[in-house]
């Protein structure tokens, strides 16, 4: 139990860091929800997000 913790809240610390490297203006939710769904898809990311904040 102790472990899927520590994975989710360094999932979320992760994410957050890209999302403010990359300043997209998705939320986190929204970013979590993305890669939940292209994890395992061999897509590149630069499609799926729609502002790439450059």
């Amino acid at each position: 139990m102790k472990t899927q913790i520590w994975v989710a809240v360094t999932m979320y610390v992760l994410v957050a860091i890209v999302k403010k490297r990359l300043d997209l203006d998705a939320s986190l939710y929204t970013l979590l929800q993305i890669f939940s769904v292209i994890l395992f898809e061999k897509t590149p990311l630069n499609g799926d997000f729609p502002n790439p904040g450059r």
